[in-house]
């Protein structure tokens, strides 16, 4: 049985939805686009609400408008799931790319994989040096995967009731988010081969914005906010093989 493909685009990127469409209808795939939420027409105050300061060792800058309009599009999927009482579905964001060879059978090969996971992500592992294997052969690793990014994912209903449990704000980008996934018990896979890959921004421009705009900032003000980036990092380290941290379950 294959997932529900949930496409998230905004309205403004009618050449998004359009690559999108032909390609899942290349696939035989049957998708539903979730309306994405443009962060750059939020007003400060929003974004404020939704993004206060957060503690060091949540992440070290504020969010863009970009990752915070990212971040809500990806909760009306998981909203959407719950709502239609879906079993799963697979999220895509409107620059993913499949790798060679992916077809509907990989899919289906993942509804009947043991496990009972809460979220698969198919766009984490490094790229497949001989092409994406058979779909009786794929493999999944426990955990998150070592890439950053929320292109493509299985998420089940399960772990989209957890995913959207306690989260009045919002402290980290998407990606980095679901990486802390031992805060909301998500039992999270990897592909061990990447299914799907997210376009380079040379095929697609980026709308999440300048992410490294702190390091034009004057100097005292960068090297604060570098000291507060390697703390996150050396703190999600030990955070990651200890599972320690704030709790959302």
């Amino acid at each position: 049985m294959l997932p529900r493909v949930l496409l998230i685009n905004l309205d403004r990127s009618a050449d998004r939805r359009q690559a999108s469409a032909r390609v899942l209808d290349d696939l035989g795939l049957h998708w539903h686009r979730i309306a994405g939420v443009d962060g750059a027409v939020l007003s400060e105050a929003q974004r404020r609400q939704l993004n206060p300061p957060c503690g060091w060792h949540e992440w070290f800058r504020p969010l863009t408008p970009g990752e915070v309009g990212c971040f809500l599009g990806h909760m009306r999927c998981w909203q959407h799931v719950v709502d239609q009482g879906l079993p799963w579905a697979l999220v895509l964001e409107d620059d993913f790319a499949p790798e060679s060879g992916v077809s509907p059978a990989h899919l289906e090969a993942l509804a009947q994989a043991p496990g009972d996971w809460d979220v698969i992500r198919l766009s984490n592992a490094s790229a497949p040096s001989a092409g994406v294997p058979r779909p009786q052969a794929l493999d999944l690793q426990p955990g998150a995967g070592r890439s950053t990014n929320g292109t493509a994912y299985w998420v089940s209903n399960a772990g989209a009731r957890k995913l959207l449990h306690a989260r009045a704000t919002l402290c980290r980008p998407l990606d980095f988010d679901l990486r802390h996934h031992w805060e909301r018990d998500l039992r999270m896979a990897v592909t061990a081969v990447r299914l799907f890959r997210q376009r380079s921004h040379e095929e697609v421009a980026s709308i999440i914005g300048d992410r490294a705009a702190y390091r034009r900032a004057p100097v005292v003000q960068r090297w604060g906010v570098y000291t507060r980036k390697h703390l996150y990092h050396l703190m999600f380290f030990a955070a990651e093989r200890l599972h320690w941290g704030r709790r959302r379950v």
